[in-house]
């Protein structure tokens, strides 16, 4: 599928959403690879960001969730924990 915004969507379907595996490319240059459920990212993914930075993990509704790496542009390596898209800061 191709969007009017130009991304592009390449994978499995269920009831018009994407669900199952695939690859969706944004029109800034990020990728998104992996699991889809209902049309958001759900299980397993790799996002590449369009900055170079790469976050490899867990998803759950659409939001980086659990234990997995975070690998920056500037060569930084954060291996943890993440909440709602955020890396969760323990006190």
């Amino acid at each position: 599928m191709i969007d009017v915004d130009g991304s592009l969507y390449k994978g499995d379907w269920n009831d018009g959403d994407f669900h199952g595996q695939g690859k969706f490319i944004y029109t800034d240059g990020t990728i998104y690879e992996g699991g889809w459920k209902n049309g958001e990212k759900e299980g397993v993914g790799k996002m590449s960001f369009a900055d170079g930075d790469i976050y490899e993990g867990d998803w759950i509704q659409d939001k980086m969730e659990g234990k997995r790496k975070m690998t920056c542009s500037n060569g930084r390596i954060y291996e943890g924990e993440w909440r709602n898209n955020q890396v969760k800061i323990s006190k």
